[in-house]
């Protein structure tokens, strides 16, 4: 066996293996925590939300009723009033009084323009809300008898045509608060987490900068966080999600 002697690549050869001893314990153990295990939590949260709004109710004036504005409060708006992970906020009611299956003309809204002498309404299609199908007859509308429309057989009166219009003012919706209770739990390390303390304050008002443990949210902070029309929403409804990051390192207790 013969060695030569280089002191050159002797020394290359250790700056290496200083590079990956470095590499391993800086990047991969302290920076990257290579050391650790990683799970994702299951939890489950229980929302309620509180608030008061005054609702003006809009009448067909077919109806010639005037009704002052009504309060509603978390058993009129909260249905269901319990939701697993989730809640729900009827921010606008439509309700027709004294229905019965039978026939009667179609909505005006419904725009089923008839005449006698040259009649559109074709029997057993269905209309265009889908509230039931034509009979074929041209009949006096309900809401202005010199206005002639399609007779329906459906549910009668039919719903655009005789209902009462509840929508909270956005406003009064703005002011509603969410209380998030949450609960998690880390099985491979048998830890459990929520995001209630003890000396959390119930009074509070989650921000992201003073409060940020805060477990109430203002409902007008979180549609501030959406780029779209909160009228429309208001009206015709629509679905949000709230994400929660659990992101925890119990190498410190945190």
């Amino acid at each position: 066996m013969v060695e030569v002697p280089n002191s050159f690549i002797a020394l290359l050869n250790r700056i290496i293996q200083l590079a990956i001893c470095t590499y391993i314990a800086l990047y991969i153990v302290w920076y990257e925590r290579g050391y650790q295990e990683f799970q994702e939590p299951r939890g489950t949260s229980v929302i309620k939300v509180k608030g008061v709004t005054l609702v003006h109710v809009k009448i067909p004036s077919s109806l010639a009723v005037n009704y002052p504005p009504i309060v509603w409060d978390t058993a009129d708006y909260g249905i269901p009033p319990l939701e697993n992970n989730a809640f729900f906020i009827a921010t606008r009611q439509i309700v027709t009084y004294d229905q019965t299956e039978g026939r009667c003309p179609s909505a005006l809204k419904s725009k089923l323009y008839c005449r006698e002498t040259s009649n559109r309404c074709r029997a057993g299609k269905a209309t265009p809300s889908t509230f039931g199908f034509l009979t074929g007859n041209c009949v006096p509308s309900r809401e202005n008898t010199s206005i002639n429309v399609c007779e329906i057989n459906g549910w009668c009166p039919e719903e655009l045509s005789a209902s009462e219009d509840y929508q909270i003012g956005i406003d009064d919706l703005n002011n509603f608060t969410i209380f998030l209770k949450t609960s998690v739990t880390f099985q491979r390390f048998n830890i459990h987490l929520r995001n209630l303390r003890d000396d959390t304050n119930f009074s509070c008002r989650y921000h992201s900068i003073r409060d940020s443990r805060c477990p109430i949210f203002r409902l007008g902070d979180i549609l501030d966080k959406f780029q779209t029309n909160i009228l429309a929403l208001l009206s015709e409804g629509g679905v949000i999600e709230i994400e929660q990051k659990w992101t925890c390192n119990f190498d410190y207790d945190k």
